[in-house]
């Protein structure tokens, strides 16, 4: 069965709060979805089964990845960095968004991995916020 990325809608984000993360993940999290106005709630599925999602967030030119979560059985297989790598494509196409980042947590070294493994860099340490890394990667 083949792997189908999409942008959901706000009626569907049911679906991403009752996604089954591992256990600890929670930590390093926001516990809600953000859902401002300017927001983008996307997923990966195969078939029904949604087993990613990116919410990204702001306004052009600079989005923040607010949140991102593999289903604890397929967490390690790639499917975050496959669903990560899509989602950029999809952000590069649009003319006035030249840049993304995502701020994260000093002590998720997954995710920092997962961050880099796409292409995005830590910002100085200057950038750093409180206990969090903000990472970058230019659309341009």
């Amino acid at each position: 069965m083949s792997l189908q990325v999409r942008l959901l809608s706000p009626a569907e984000a049911f679906a991403v709060e009752r996604l089954q993360l591992a256990d600890g993940q929670e930590r390093f999290l926001p516990e809600k979805l953000i859902l401002v106005d300017r927001f983008q709630l996307w997923g990966l599925y195969q078939g029904e089964e949604l087993l990613a999602f990116v919410e990204v967030v702001g306004e052009p030119p600079l989005l923040w990845i607010a949140r991102i979560g593999v289903a604890a059985p397929y967490q390690g297989m790639g499917y975050g960095a496959y669903l990560l790598r899509q989602v950029i494509a999809q952000l590069r196409r649009r003319a006035r968004i030249n840049e993304l980042r995502a701020a994260i947590h000093v002590e998720n070294e997954p995710a920092q991995r997962l961050f880099a493994s796409v292409g995005f860099m830590p910002l100085s340490s200057v950038e750093a916020v409180g206990e969090e890394i903000v990472y970058a990667l230019s659309l341009r």
